[in-house]
C-alpha cells in the first residue's frame, strides 16, 4: 500500500472510530447485572444526538444518539432499580427500554436531571442519554441503583465540557 492509500485508510478508520463515539454507541460491551445486584454502578457517558425520543412513548423527550448509548444486561429481575443522569448544568434527558420494547422515560426530575425508576425484568436494558435542545451535547454521569436515595448529585458531577447550548431559561418550556 502506498502512502497516499495508507493516509486514506486511516483517515476512513478515524471517520469510523469518531462516528461510533460520536453516536453514543458504547464501546466494551453491556454493563452487568449480576443476579441480586445492589448499590450503585456509576457510569460516564457523552449525551445528545440526532434522533427525536419523542415518539418512543409517554414523557419521552430530547435529542439521542441513533445507537443506546448502554446496554446493561441484566441477569435476574429486580424488584427495584434507580436509572438517574448527572448532566452538571446541562439539561438531559433519559429513555430506559426494558426487553419487551417498551420505554420508560423521563426529562427534569432533580433540577434538569432525569431520572426512571421502578422494578427491573431480567435481559438487555438499551439507554440512551439525550439532550432537551437538538444540537447540545456534553458529559454526563448515569447511575443505576437499587437505593431510593440514589441523586444526580451523589453520583458526582460529569467531566467537563456540556456545552453551553444545552442550557436554557426554564420559563421558555412546557412540561
Amino acid at each position: 500500500m502506498n502512502r497516499t492509500n495508507k493516509h486514506a485508510a486511516l483517515a476512513v478508520i478515524g471517520g469510523l472510530m469518531l462516528g461510533a463515539l460520536g453516536s453514543g454507541c458504547g464501546l466494551g460491551g453491556p454493563t452487568e447485572l449480576p443476579a441480586g445486584f445492589t448499590g450503585t454502578k456509576n457510569i460516564p457517558g457523552r449525551f445528545g444526538g440526532p434522533t427525536d425520543a419523542t415518539a418512543w412513548g409517554p414523557g419521552c423527550r430530547g435529542f439521542v444518539s441513533t445507537s443506546p448509548d448502554h446496554q446493561i444486561q441484566n441477569a435476574a429481575a429486580l424488584p427495584y432499580v434507580r436509572f438517574i443522569v448527572n448532566g452538571g448544568q446541562a439539561d438531559t434527558t433519559l429513555a430506559v427500554q426494558l426487553p419487551d420494547g417498551t420505554y420508560r422515560c423521563n426529562d427534569d426530575f432533580e433540577g434538569v436531571n432525569p431520572m426512571v425508576e421502578g422494578p427491573l425484568p431480567a435481559g438487555l436494558i438499551k439507554v440512551w442519554v439525550g439532550a432537551y435542545t437538538s444540537n447540545a451535547t456534553g458529559n454526563y454521569r448515569l447511575g443505576i441503583s437499587t437505593n431510593a436515595g440514589t441523586t444526580a448529585a451523589s453520583l458526582g458531577a460529569p467531566a467537563a465540557s456540556s456545552s453551553s447550548s444545552s442550557r436554557r431559561r426554564r420559563s421558555s418550556r412546557r412540561h
